[in-house]
């Protein structure tokens, strides 16, 4: 049955507001053009989940149906592969009363707006989580807001030259892995590497040459990786993975085989030949005490990445 009342809304976009991207790469509003509105305002408005955090975030998916499910199995209409959804984990319905979302026993529940429910009516804007970590917003759009919404999300995630996560969406994942490993009680190792004498290289053969060799290391790492681990480019050049379920140990081994896959390889570019190495810091969540949080993680990772390069580089520093 629904709820009584609605549950408080938390980083919902108004009626009326659309993201963009700033500057500094976060994500701010502006009153400019209504993307969320009721189909009373636009005909052509159809009602639409756009996934905001995991694997497919920045995809529209279209409710065409009066009654759509969510799940990571093939009966769903819409697959959704991240960890904890179950095999048919929601529905969103539409009937004479509006839109309403309804869990369908999901093993991990289904959050509107960071309260859990089983169901309740929506508006245009309402964040829903389904598993772990994966965030779909509710709301109607036309079709020039539908591209426009997935241009401006994928601009407002990923890092426009290396194509993987910006550091913002890192931090927004971040805040998700750790609860998903506090709450089942799952390892959850950090690695943050850092491309060795990266000054030099843009020093010696030029920024455009730099800018390559960022693209070509993210490439060779995000190669490397599951499906749910987390690679963002932090800044500069340094980068940072999350990995849930392995010790230090085994996110050492991770980060030195990364190590090697990147020093083995031959770069020619700008005419030049010539090979990069990085470093990296492991670390993981049970390590910070008393503080078991995203910002402890990452700042003990990056203690021991100084600690790599202080200790001469093209290595990894875990315990």
């Amino acid at each position: 049955m629904g709820s009584p009342s609605r549950p408080p809304r938390r980083n919902v976009l108004e009626s009326g507001q659309i993201p963009r991207v700033s500057d500094d790469d976060e994500l701010s509003i502006t009153d400019q053009t209504a993307v969320v509105a009721p189909n009373s305002v636009r005909s052509k408005a159809r009602p639409m989940l756009m996934v905001m955090v995991g694997k497919s975030a920045g995809q529209v998916f279209r409710l065409t149906k009066s009654r759509t499910t969510i799940g990571r199995s093939k009966q769903a209409e819409i697959v959704l592969d991240d960890e904890g959804i179950s095999r048919v984990h929601c529905a969103f319905t539409n009937d004479a009363g509006g839109w309403s979302v309804e869990d369908l026993g999901s093993t991990n529940g289904t959050i509107v707006n960071g309260e859990r429910v089983s169901s309740i009516s929506l508006q245009a804007g309402d964040r829903v989580q389904v598993g772990a970590s994966a965030v779909v917003q509710f709301g109607f759009y036309d079709d020039t807001e539908e591209g426009l919404v997935s241009k401006l999300y994928e601009a407002a995630t990923r890092d426009p030259l290396t194509g993987v996560s910006n550091r913002r969406n890192l931090f927004e994942r971040l805040e998700a892995e750790v609860s998903f490993a506090t709450r089942h009680g799952e390892k959850l190792v950090a690695v943050m590497f850092d491309i060795d004498h990266f000054k030099s290289i843009n020093d010696s053969y030029g920024h455009a040459v730099g800018d390559s060799v960022l693209r070509d290391v993210a490439q060779c790492i995000g190669a490397t990786l599951r499906n749910e681990d987390v690679f963002a480019r932090y800044g500069g050049e340094e980068f940072a993975l999350l990995a849930r379920g392995l010790s230090v140990k085994n996110g050492v081994k991770l980060a030195e085989r990364i190590r090697e896959l990147v020093s083995d390889r031959v770069l020619a570019l700008g005419g030049n030949r010539f090979r990069v190495t990085v470093s990296a810091g492991v670390a993981e969540l049970g390590e910070c005490k008393p503080a078991r949080t995203g910002a402890a993680l990452l700042d003990l990772a990056d203690r021991r990445l100084f600690l790599a390069k202080e200790r001469g580089r093209n290595r990894i520093v875990g315990k």
